[in-house]
């Protein structure tokens, strides 16, 4: 005897809700072999680095790995290609630094896309900043379950928050770096903070490095709320940041979905809970709902006039 054809419909619902959930948070899924070209023009980006991880196993020992990291550089001949130690001296200037870490399911030319958008919108009229996209493997594969595909990029979080924290950890003479984070960019972006922070010393340098001034936007984070408090998996970052801009959104659909596979909220739903205390001054919330409504994708922010307000407002201040 088969089982109950409604239990049977109620699966297969769920199936096609999990697969809407992967395209909703990928926005776009379209394939691309090679970054677009950015158009930085007269914005406070000077220039546009592309760090991609996607080539190393997940696997992989990170500190040996650690100069396999393939980097391009947008010259006016094209993209070229330079080692990560050639990188490192490019960008260890006096000018700041701003990293872009991308969410999951989202292919090479959306992400770097959405890269070149951010930056060059938040940088229009700023002062000089190097931009960096942190492109990691987030596309979306197909026929495999989306939990599997979460669990396989948490996974993945570890290392590439590794590589991001080693890279920034190089430094020696950047004054400033600050962080964007999409979605899942976020678990990284904070898992990097976390690690940064736990070997901060007593004078604001970070181990083997200088006094730098650390900033971060966490934009529809799918890290849990109480993560960045005390005792959280990422209660270090808060303390390492010197600011920390938070988004959150009740009618993002994608992220509800999200709350759904993995069985917890997300911060990028409900934003910092409050404390004993209230929140730490460092510590800015925006209710993006008005800008974005229901949507998720990293274009939808960086394409809202009022995001960028804030994004330009956070960054200058």
């Amino acid at each position: 005897m088969t089982g109950r054809p409604g239990k049977t419909i109620l699966r297969r619902l769920w199936r096609v809700a999990l697969v809407l959930a992967a395209g909703l948070l990928a926005g776009r899924l379209e394939a691309a072999q090679t970054p677009p070209t950015p158009l930085v023009g007269d914005a406070g980006c000077i220039d546009f680095w592309v760090i991609s991880t996607r080539h190393l196993p997940t696997y992989a020992n990170p500190a040996a790995a650690l100069n396999q990291l393939a980097v391009w550089h947008r010259e006016p001949s094209g993209w070229i290609a330079y080692r990560y130690e050639a990188f490192l001296a490019a960008i260890d200037t006096d000018v700041p630094v701003c990293f872009y870490l991308n969410g999951i399911f989202t292919s090479v030319g959306s992400a770097t896309a959405d890269a070149q958008k951010l930056f060059a919108n938040m940088g229009a009229g700023l002062p000089p900043f190097r931009g960096v996209h942190w492109l990691w493997p987030s596309d979306f594969e197909r026929g495999v379950a989306p939990r599997e595909q979460v669990n396989h990029a948490l996974v993945r979080s570890q290392v590439e928050s590794f590589y991001l924290a080693a890279t920034i950890q190089s430094l020696r003479n950047t004054p400033a770096v600050n962080m964007v984070g999409h979605s899942f960019g976020c678990q990284i972006a904070a898992d990097a903070l976390a690690r940064l922070g736990r070997c901060r010393g007593a004078e604001g340098a970070l181990c083997g490095s200088h006094p730098m001034r650390i900033g971060a936007v966490l934009i529809a984070p799918t890290i849990p709320p109480a993560s960045l408090l005390a005792g959280g998996q990422f209660e270090a970052a808060l303390h390492l940041v010197d600011r920390l801009l938070v988004t959150h959104n009740r009618d993002d659909l994608a992220l509800h979905i999200y709350e759904q596979i993995q069985e917890r909220p997300a911060l990028g739903v409900s934003g910092l809970p409050v404390v004993m205390g209230g929140r730490p001054a460092k510590v800015m919330q925006v209710d993006a709902g008005p800008a974005v409504r229901f949507r998720h994708t990293a274009a939808t922010y960086f394409d809202s006039p009022l995001v960028v307000a804030w994004l330009r407002g956070f960054f200058a201040g």
